[in-house]
């Protein structure tokens, strides 16, 4: 029987696959990972596909279509199921269907306070723009407010009240998400089994939006691997003899590393014990003045540390007592 292997919809090429499967073939499968789910790659697999979902990379230079890219990870996936190339392609994790959940219910809460960010600076930016400079932050604010519109209105820029009002009445429902969205994934703690004591300024909420980013703390062999997928490794460019490091690659978790890089700020107030902040005493220390340059670098380093210390620790590989961290 001869088969048009062109594009398909998603319903056709599941026929397919269950026609090929009652031939008694065995059938591989790669696609790469995209912002339309995990639903196509759970039908494929309740079909007994052996399918793998690969990090997306450049696979045709500066010449991409759907063909070439079709044929080259149709290589690829030769190389790795046959030949034996584990390197052919960067499997991606499918999480399971509660585990997803718990993860978009943080970054939808993420896309809340981005949403409210952005609405805020809209008006802070109007308010400038007409020579009000004194502009406090969270001027929407129950408290702000007030006395922000009675200076507006003293001044003679009702019109200008009239137009942030309407942003206001955007802003506050932000924030009452936010804050409900802050209960609902805390009460994921238990279901996480994130039993181990948490350290005193991380937060509840914020624990168990890195725990669904990671999905899974025991899957990592080695802090190596911790930091490689938070994406904190520094970028290299050695060859021969010598070796130059730059940057961190950033390839990994941004939304981890985001998390990580708030938390030490959190944790520089509540668990200044921490050794992490030890050691950089020229940046942390009591009293001390550098530049936004190498404070940003040592958050940075010290982000990468933090989320191998809860690993050990949600692994049960050390105590929160061996870092030098406080219980909540």
């Amino acid at each position: 029987m001869a088969l048009d292997l062109g594009k398909h919809s998603r319903e056709g090429w599941l026929e397919v696959v269950r026609w090929l499967c009652a031939q008694a073939c065995t059938v591989h499968v790669v696609e790469e990972a995209c912002g339309f789910g995990w639903q196509f790659h759970r039908d494929l697999l309740a079909l007994g596909v052996d399918a793998i979902v690969c990090a997306p990379q450049m696979l045709n230079g500066k010449r991409k279509t759907d063909k070439l890219d079709a044929r080259a990870l149709a290589t690829l996936l030769f190389d790795f199921t046959v030949r034996g190339n584990q390197r052919a392609l960067k499997k991606v994790r499918c999480p399971e269907v509660a585990a997803h959940r718990r993860r978009s219910e943080g970054r939808h809460r993420s896309q809340m306070v981005e949403a409210r960010k952005r609405l805020e600076t809209i008006g802070r930016a109007m308010m400038w723009d007409h020579d009000h400079h004194e502009v406090p932050e969270g001027w929407w604010g129950v408290r702000k407010w007030p006395k922000l519109k009675a200076e507006l209105l003293q001044r003679g820029k009702e019109w200008l009240v009239g137009l942030l009002e309407p942003l206001r009445q955007c802003i506050i429902p932000l924030v009452e998400r936010i804050k409900a969205l802050d209960e609902i994934i805390e009460k994921h703690t238990e279901a996480m089994n994130l039993t181990a004591p948490a350290p005193k300024g991380l937060g509840g909420a914020t624990r168990v939006r890195m725990a669904a980013e990671v999905q899974d703390w025991h899957r990592f062999n080695n802090r190596k691997q911790m930091g490689s997928y938070m994406g904190v490794c520094p970028s290299e460019h050695s060859s021969g003899g010598k070796q130059r490091f730059g940057s961190i690659d950033r390839m990994g978790n941004r939304r981890l590393r985001t998390l990580s890089v708030e938390a030490v700020w959190r944790l520089k107030k509540w668990n200044s014990g921490w050794r992490g902040f030890k050691l950089f005493p020229h940046v942390f220390g009591e009293g001390v003045k550098i530049g936004n340059g190498i404070k940003k670098k040592a958050v940075v380093a010290c982000a990468r540390l933090l989320i191998i210390d809860l690993w050990r620790i949600e692994t049960g590989r050390m105590k929160l007592e061996d870092v030098g961290l406080v219980a909540a």
